[in-house]
Protein backbone atom coordinates (compact mmCIF):
# COMPACT_ATOMS: atom_id res chain seq x y z
CA UNK A 1 0.00 0.00 0.00
CA UNK A 2 0.80 3.36 -0.47
CA UNK A 3 1.94 5.03 2.66
CA UNK A 4 1.11 9.12 1.64
CA UNK A 5 -2.87 7.01 1.35
CA UNK A 6 -2.23 5.40 4.67
CA UNK A 7 -1.46 8.98 6.00
CA UNK A 8 -4.12 10.59 4.08
CA UNK A 9 -6.25 7.89 6.02
CA UNK A 10 -5.90 8.33 9.21
CA UNK A 11 -5.60 12.56 8.99
CA UNK A 12 -7.72 14.18 10.95
CA UNK A 13 -9.50 17.09 8.92
CA UNK A 14 -8.54 20.75 9.52
CA UNK A 15 -11.42 23.50 10.10
CA UNK A 16 -10.32 25.47 7.21
CA UNK A 17 -10.70 22.38 5.24
CA UNK A 18 -13.90 21.61 6.47
CA UNK A 19 -15.55 25.43 6.38
CA UNK A 20 -13.75 25.71 2.23
CA UNK A 21 -15.37 22.29 1.59
CA UNK A 22 -12.05 20.52 0.90
CA UNK A 23 -11.97 18.23 3.57
CA UNK A 24 -13.18 14.87 3.96
CA UNK A 25 -16.48 13.99 2.81
CA UNK A 26 -17.46 12.52 6.34
CA UNK A 27 -17.87 16.28 7.45
CA UNK A 28 -20.13 16.81 4.44
CA UNK A 29 -22.20 14.16 5.51
CA UNK A 30 -21.96 14.75 9.07
CA UNK A 31 -23.81 17.67 8.74
CA UNK A 32 -25.89 16.87 5.68
CA UNK A 33 -29.61 17.70 7.06
CA UNK A 34 -31.48 17.57 10.41
CA UNK A 35 -32.34 13.92 11.21
CA UNK A 36 -35.52 15.20 13.09
CA UNK A 37 -38.39 15.93 11.05
CA UNK A 38 -39.45 19.21 10.48
CA UNK A 39 -43.20 18.80 12.87
CA UNK A 40 -41.04 17.76 15.76
CA UNK A 41 -38.29 20.99 15.29
CA UNK A 42 -41.33 23.27 14.66
CA UNK A 43 -42.80 21.79 17.99
CA UNK A 44 -39.72 22.42 19.75
CA UNK A 45 -39.17 25.68 18.75
CA UNK A 46 -42.52 26.66 19.81
CA UNK A 47 -41.97 25.06 23.24
CA UNK A 48 -38.42 26.22 23.67
CA UNK A 49 -39.76 30.15 22.41
CA UNK A 50 -43.24 29.90 24.99
CA UNK A 51 -40.80 28.61 27.80
CA UNK A 52 -38.23 31.62 27.17
CA UNK A 53 -40.89 33.94 26.62
CA UNK A 54 -42.27 32.82 30.24
CA UNK A 55 -39.23 32.82 31.92
CA UNK A 56 -37.96 36.61 30.71
CA UNK A 57 -41.69 37.56 31.94
CA UNK A 58 -41.55 36.46 35.25
CA UNK A 59 -37.79 38.08 35.39
CA UNK A 60 -39.36 40.82 34.79
CA UNK A 61 -42.16 41.18 36.96
CA UNK A 62 -39.61 39.95 39.85
CA UNK A 63 -37.51 42.52 38.89
CA UNK A 64 -40.24 45.38 38.68
CA UNK A 65 -41.01 44.44 42.01
CA UNK A 66 -37.74 44.60 43.77
CA UNK A 67 -37.14 48.09 41.82
CA UNK A 68 -40.16 49.01 43.48
CA UNK A 69 -39.85 48.13 46.96
CA UNK A 70 -36.28 49.37 46.68
CA UNK A 71 -37.90 52.88 45.58
CA UNK A 72 -40.66 52.91 48.23
CA UNK A 73 -37.78 52.04 50.72
CA UNK A 74 -35.83 55.00 49.43
CA UNK A 75 -38.78 57.65 49.50
CA UNK A 76 -40.07 56.66 52.69
CA UNK A 77 -36.82 57.21 54.41
CA UNK A 78 -36.38 60.27 52.42
CA UNK A 79 -39.67 61.55 53.47
CA UNK A 80 -38.65 60.30 57.50
CA UNK A 81 -35.63 62.38 57.63
CA UNK A 82 -36.82 65.72 55.59
CA UNK A 83 -40.64 65.98 56.05
CA UNK A 84 -40.15 66.93 59.87
CA UNK A 85 -37.77 70.07 58.61
CA UNK A 86 -40.14 70.92 56.05
CA UNK A 87 -43.27 71.40 58.16
CA UNK A 88 -41.76 72.95 61.28
CA UNK A 89 -40.15 75.49 58.56
CA UNK A 90 -43.82 75.99 57.16
CA UNK A 91 -45.09 76.35 60.53
CA UNK A 92 -42.23 78.89 61.87
CA UNK A 93 -42.56 80.89 58.67
CA UNK A 94 -46.39 80.98 58.61
CA UNK A 95 -46.77 81.58 63.04
CA UNK A 96 -44.12 83.39 63.69
CA UNK A 97 -44.46 86.95 65.34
Amino acid sequence: MNESSDEEAGKIPVLGEAVAGTGRPVLKDAVAGPAVPPEVLEDLHSELVAKTRAMAEEMLHTAIREAEAAMFEQLSLRLESELPDMVREILNQRLAP
